[in-house]
């Protein structure tokens, strides 16, 4: 195979085509603060369909069935002395940044830059490393190849080596590789691209035959053009295939991480300078590379959200277990002892889920949910988890307290009001489609088609007015009704708007 050199025009537009192919994956981020706010893009995939890694603290206040998921499966019992580690002994078994990178025993190495690179098991010092994480089946990580080849070429002349692991068997990678990248192509054998032929002939005087010759142009370029396949595209970089998935053992479940693609960058002293998404690491690279980066002041931050992350699912596999008590119990540690804010209103989010779904602890679940709003009223995203786990209750239970579905209602309205000048405004549209639901519980017919209404007025994307808007035609195709009769119709309509 003659060797693929492509221009950098191609992978500029082949980055933006996967920006927006990050649109439309599956992150390990919550399922209600991202696809009900439509506020940021999925540009990961939870390993579980592949490997069962724990996640990342990117992951916020999920349903607990739907975040339990996605969690690791471990035994939900575990020794009283883990249960009471510190968190210096956590933290010691903690892959993290500043830890040193675990060698790597990979089973096949499909590509390796045409030779360029060695198969590398043990980091060579002064040399930085990139090793990633990716699946045939994740949107995300394929979207993200065009930006890899692009880095892997940047500095591939100042020591850097990009590996690339997948766990899946070479016969499911080779079919991958035969497959061509979207909307790819370069010239066709060694003629030059025709993209600007003869652009200095066209006749300014003459719209239409201006048009005429430029149809015609691109019909050539087309001709003199040909599709790249992934094995290509990927062959500047290293790419692999590790089966047993001990790579991802001793990198992604180390690391807590669970959502791919997930790239570790090894710096040039062997350790573990940064962990994150690949379309993200091009001045973290640079910086390591030009020996300009703070190792220490990033890992401030980054450890307290992968402990978080931990202790959260922790908690989701106690609460699979029907553990509510010991559950409690650690998230009500977290919240003594946190310092991760993210993570101390993820962890209260997920107490009031817990709490809510437990009847026997209704009582305490309502005094908490009203103390914990009405301390933090302009907390737009804990509103909103706070109603919208208020009004499931009302779908999968018979749940006759009006005075406290009013609370929420007053409650989360006064959250949509506050949020008016901040940057959580455009957070306001899936307030008020909380808020309709909320009142259509209540049996306000008329308050939810009216809230409704608002909240449709208010949303920008287009996407998410059609999901509002299926909502409020149900509202307004049905005579009014109490609480008590909710049909299954607009429990999967709100489903649709969640998920």
């Amino acid at each position: 195979m003659r060797t693929l050199s492509i221009g950098i025009s191609f992978l500029v537009a082949f980055t933006f085509l996967a920006c927006c192919l990050l649109n439309t994956g599956v992150h390990a981020q919550d399922k209600e603060s991202e696809k009900r706010s439509e506020a940021a893009p999925d540009d990961s995939v939870p390993m579980s369909k592949l490997e069962k890694a724990k996640p990342s603290d990117e992951k916020t206040d999920a349903d607990a069935d739907d975040v339990s998921d996605d969690a690791e499966e471990e035994d939900a019992e575990e020794e009283d002395a883990e249960e009471e580690g510190t968190k210096d002994e956590k933290e010691s078994n903690l892959l993290t940044i500043g830890s040193d990178a675990p060698s790597l025993d990979i089973e096949t190495w499909i590509h390796d830059g045409e030779g360029k690179f060695e198969h590398v098991t043990d980091f060579e010092p002064g040399k930085v490393y990139v090793v990633e994480f990716w699946a045939t089946w994740c949107g995300p990580c394929i979207a993200a190849m065009p930006h890899i080849v692009e880095m892997q070429k940047k500095y591939a002349d100042q020591g850097v080596q990009v590996v690339s692991i997948s766990s899946e068997p070479i016969e499911t990678i080779n079919k991958f590789l035969k497959r061509e990248v979207p909307g790819m192509r370069v010239p066709d054998g060694d003629e030059e691209e025709a993209d600007d032929e003869d652009a200095d002939d066209a006749d300014d005087d003459d719209a239409d035959d201006e048009e005429d010759e430029e149809d015609e142009e691109d019909e050539e370029d087309e001709d003199e053009t040909r599709a790249v396949t992934f094995e290509e595209l990927t062959s500047s970089y290293c790419l692999t295939s590790d089966p047993d998935r001990s790579s991802s053992d001793d990198y992604m479940r180390a690391a807590g991480q669970n959502g791919i693609p997930c790239a570790f960058i090894v710096g040039k002293d062997a350790k573990v300078e940064w962990i994150g998404h690949p379309m993200t690491m091009d001045e973290v690279l640079e910086a390591v590379v030009n020996d300009s980066w703070d190792r220490e002041v990033f890992a401030k931050e980054f450890v307290e959200e992968q402990l978080a992350g931990k202790i959260y699912y922790e908690v989701v596999t106690l609460m699979r277990a029907e553990e509510t008590k010991k559950a409690l119990e650690k998230i009500d540690s977290y919240l003594e002892t946190g310092t991760h804010d993210a993570s101390i209103s993820r962890m209260q989010r997920l107490k009031i889920q817990l709490l809510l779904g437990d009847e026997s602890m209704r009582e305490e679940a309502k005094t908490y949910v009203l103390e914990l709003l009405d301390a933090n009223q302009s907390d737009a995203m804990l509103a909103n988890s706070v109603g919208w786990s208020v009004y499931r209750l009302t779908l999968t239970s018979k749940f006759e307290d009006g005075a406290f579905l009013q609370d929420i209602v007053d409650r989360v309205s006064q959250s949509a009001d506050s949020i008016d000048n901040t940057e959580q405004k455009s957070f306001k549209p899936y307030l008020l489609d909380t808020i309709a639901h909320l009142h259509h519980a209540l049996g306000n017919l008329e308050l939810a088609i009216e809230t409704q209404k608002q909240a449709i007025e208010l949303v920008e994307d287009e996407r998410g007015k059609e999901r509002l808007q299926r909502f409020l035609d149900e509202l307004t195709a049905e005579p009014e009704k109490d609480a008590d009769s909710n049909v299954d119709a607009e429990v999967e309509t709100k489903k649709e708007t969640v998920e």
